[in-house]
């Protein structure tokens, strides 16, 4: 338990958010030669633009790691536990539970232009092209 807490404490909030698309980390995923942290679907996004190297470091990334990466569970269990300040609204949120806690905070969505309503547009024929 105090081996848990110590790291724990190790974190900062910062660590909890991905570099590549700067919002709360969501399914983290670990790099192995360079210890860097992403969201799983911007990791895999940049390996398919960038090759072989971490989007933040540009440190050498496996074939294996590439294809399927290593989930940070020890990251993810940290994050349900901690909490965070909302940026908007200051609200403390598990950090966990803050992606889900933007789709409802007003002061996130007019500062960010994020609407947790998303209309469903159709396109007409005659407007394409034109």
């Amino acid at each position: 338990m105090a081996e848990e807490l110590s790291a724990a404490t190790s974190y900062t909030e910062d660590d909890f958010y991905c570099p590549v698309c700067q919002e709360v980390l969501k399914t983290p995923v670990r790099t192995a030669a360079c210890q860097h942290v992403f969201c799983r679907k911007c990791f895999l996004t940049a390996m398919r633009e960038s090759g072989i190297h971490c989007p933040l470091c540009r440190g050498s990334v496996t074939r294996r790691e590439r294809a399927c990466p290593e989930r940070a569970l020890d990251l993810e269990n940290i994050m349900r536990k901690f909490s965070g300040s909302c940026r908007c609204c200051a609200k403390q949120i598990k950090f966990y539970r803050m992606r889900h806690h933007y789709k409802s905070c007003k002061k996130y969505q007019d500062e960010y232009g994020v609407s947790s309503i998303i209309p469903n547009f159709q396109i007409s024929q005659d407007s394409v092209g034109n």
